[in-house]
């Protein structure tokens, strides 16, 4: 008795050591919750930064601390280099989302300590969506990260535009996500079970000498999944509730809408798919071939085609990265891997370039009250700091040599070449060469249109943007001149989808 005792707590300690980093996120978001409560107004807004930047940094030394590990945690979570390496994206991302919002927060909002409980919470569902291995986990965690998404975007109660934007978003989410459940649904009724590995064997076990006929039969469950995952990247034609949601919310929670749900959905997508759904399935061939592909290319000509219409930034930032994500899918649509590593590698350039991109949007927004790309008319005379980091960041996600767009770029054309998908490497350049039309709006304004506005009113002092912009820049050159630093790493990271 004495021995079982001992070997359970063994077993409980482990357990809670390896799911530490999401612990100490849920700690820190009931932590703020609670003071948030109980102190008074000035003393619990001054803490709530802080001790949210401190959970941050707890989570990802305890993630760099288990990194390494291979095992299954209460059967539904992957604890492996993948999952580890898109925690470390989201708590990058969320340190931040932090820092941004602490002037922005002053500004316009008043619960600032309900913000950042819900911006741990939201990293902690991003948490549980890129480790899911299991069709019921992934689905609870992605309709929680939906849930704080909803609200984070209708955080200004007294803006129309904002809770009209939480509103569509709320409602496109609801549907779109009723439909990956009944995809996922399907797959539990024909296979018995929702264990990733356990559904591959059994659509490989259903597999017999005319397999198309599986394949065919089956094709409507692969819509209903890609039509949930499309819902969290914006992917063409789920893309709906994007350019609304991220002009009406808050600046911050654009940023934030822009990066985490990304990074979520995009390496659970990269699980689903190349677990599943490998290659060496019928129903894989055909989700890669022709749907991931086609899908691929129109959301990138899509985004990329509706973007030099935009006059509003944060609008253009959403047919961005529609555009984006785009590219990303790319590379998982080709399943070999080298598509595989270049979609990572880009997901990564996209972070950092959408980051450095929004400290300067946020900075202008404290500054000028305002999103038009007008109001960057000048910058460069009055904060060149600023300007430079905004140019660095867009030449990056158009894809300019020097920067780490254009490595994740140059990979992807590569990887789809070597694949034998000439046409998909050609629309992918040609449009790098329309993303830079409309980015164009916004280099001009920064340094060659008359100021407008920016040298009437006082310039924010806000030093800790300057410095997260200036941080972006040096990355993404660094990621541009020395990509590897990044490309071992990453090979090793994807290798747990290629067992030698």
């Amino acid at each position: 008795m004495g021995a079982d005792l001992d070997y359970s707590k063994r077993v409980l300690v482990m357990i809670l050591w390896r799911i530490s980093p999401q612990l100490i996120l849920l700690a820190t978001g009931v932590a703020i919750l609670i003071a948030d409560i109980s102190l008074s107004r000035r003393g619990r807004y001054a803490w709530a930064q802080i001790v949210a930047l401190a959970g941050v940094v707890g989570a990802t030394v305890a993630t760099v601390l288990i990194w390494g590990t291979e095992q299954r945690v209460m059967y539904v979570l992957q604890l492996d280099g993948f999952t580890c390496y898109g925690w470390m994206l989201v708590l990058g991302a969320l340190a931040v989302l932090i820092v941004l919002s602490g002037r922005y927060l002053s500004a316009h909002v008043q619960e600032r300590g309900l913000f950042y409980t819900l911006l741990m919470f939201c990293g902690l569902a991003a948490f549980f969506v890129v480790a899911s291995v299991n069709l019921i986990m992934v689905v609870l965690a992605l309709d929680f990260l939906s849930i704080i998404s909803y609200i984070l975007t209708g955080f200004l109660h007294e803006d129309q535009r904002s809770t009209e934007a939480a509103i569509k978003y709320l409602i496109y989410g609801a549907v779109v996500s009723g439909l990956m459940m009944y995809g996922f649904s399907w797959l539990y009724g024909i296979s018995g079970t929702t264990d990733y590995l356990e559904l591959s064997s059994a659509l490989q076990s259903f597999q017999t000498a005319d397999a198309s006929v599986l394949g065919t039969a089956l094709f409507p469950l692969l819509i209903l999944i890609i039509a949930g995952f499309g819902f969290k990247l914006a992917l063409v034609p789920f893309h709906q509730w994007a350019p609304d949601a991220y002009e009406g919310a808050p600046t911050v929670v654009t940023a934030l809408l822009a990066v985490i749900p990304k990074v979520a959905g995009f390496t659970a997508l990269i699980r689903v798919i190349m677990t599943i759904f490998p290659p060496r399935l019928t129903l894989g061939q055909m989700l890669r071939s022709p749907t991931l592909i086609v899908l691929a290319a129109v959301t990138m000509t899509f985004g990329n085609l509706t973007g030099l219409w935009q006059n509003r930034l944060k609008r253009l930032m959403a047919y961005s990265g529609i555009a984006q994500s785009g590219y990303v899918l790319m590379g998982l649509a080709l399943a070999t891997r080298s598509g595989l590593q270049a979609s990572v590698f880009q997901l990564s350039a996209y972070t950092i370039s959408e980051l450095g991109a929004f400290a300067v949007i946020v900075f202008i927004s404290l500054w000028m009250n305002s999103d038009k790309i007008s109001d960057f008319n000048g910058l460069y005379t009055q904060a060149p700091l600023l300007a430079v980091a905004l140019l660095v960041s867009l030449l990056s996600l158009v894809g300019i040599p020097g920067t780490a767009g254009f490595i994740g770029k140059f990979m992807l054309i590569s990887a789809a070449i070597k694949s034998g998908a000439f046409w998909l490497a050609l629309i992918a350049g040609i449009n790098a060469v329309i993303a830079f039309g409309y980015y164009w709006k916004i280099i001009r304004a920064l340094f060659i249109q008359e100021s407008r506005g920016l040298d009437v009113k006082p310039k924010p002092s806000a030093v800790e943007l300057q410095v997260l912009a200036a941080l972006s820049t040096l990355g993404l050159v660094l990621l541009g001149l020395f990509p590897s630093l990044l490309l071992p790493r990453l090979n090793s990271v994807i290798g747990v989808f290629f067992p030698l």
